[in-house]
């Protein structure tokens, strides 16, 4: 296990997106090997018309990464970038984009936690 100082890590999603109703969720799961029992939903908040962001916190023992999965809900054509940041830290975590292919699109992976 890895030790960290507490941190408040912001996953944001941006979509370039035209005139739809665009959702979006996210999930996080700070001890993957437990299994699907630690997962749990973050709550965003809808910053601008095209822009969510949420906040979740690391304690001081953990694995050194997380997970995470985003569900996107949008017109095809568009393109979302996804980011996470320590909270009042330049330095970028995770950013990755793309082109909205699917009206729905589940984002997955893992991010390396700031040491």
């Amino acid at each position: 296990m890895r030790s960290l100082a507490w941190s408040i890590i912001e996953l944001r999603l941006e979509l370039q997106a035209s005139s739809c109703q665009p959702d979006v969720r996210a999930w996080i799961d700070l001890w993957p090997e437990l299994g699907l029992d630690s997962e749990i939903e973050l709550p965003l908040a809808r910053s601008a018309q095209y822009r969510w962001t949420g906040h979740f916190t690391v304690g001081k023992r953990g694995q050194g990464y997380f997970m995470y999965r985003v569900a996107v809900s949008a017109r095809v054509g568009g393109t979302w970038r996804l980011t996470m940041r320590r909270r009042g830290c330049a330095r970028v975590l995770l950013q990755d984009e793309d082109a909205l292919t699917l009206p729905k699109l589940w984002l997955a992976g893992t991010c390396d936690l700031p040491g």
